[in-house]
């Protein structure tokens, strides 16, 4: 088994310079930021499902960088650590109104 061969924390890292390797930069550049629920993680007995805040590039399908955010509040605290992962230079990044 995979998990059996490399860590989560090793396959999210390789995967993570993947993308960053296929990112095409062109004159302009848009990233999005945003945090999603991850449908079927609430664990037994519990009601809070597993949150993670994303930079991707929607043009082309890529996640540059996730972190688990715990809960969705967690957004601003994760959000200035998760930007520093991403290469911003020449972009423009969006965000929703949580982070204004």
């Amino acid at each position: 088994m995979l998990q059996d061969t490399l860590s989560a924390k090793k396959f999210e890292q390789m995967i993570k310079q993947y993308h960053q390797q296929k990112l095409i930069r062109g004159q302009e550049i848009v990233f999005s930021m945003d945090g999603k629920a991850i449908r079927g993680t609430v664990p037994y007995g519990e009601y809070r499902e597993t949150f993670l805040l994303a930079i991707y590039v929607p043009q082309q399908g890529l996640v540059l960088a996730q972190a688990s955010i715990g809960r969705k509040e967690n957004e601003i605290v994760v959000a200035p650590h998760l930007l520093r992962q991403a290469n911003l230079s020449g972009t423009i990044v969006i965000a929703d109104a949580m982070h204004t």
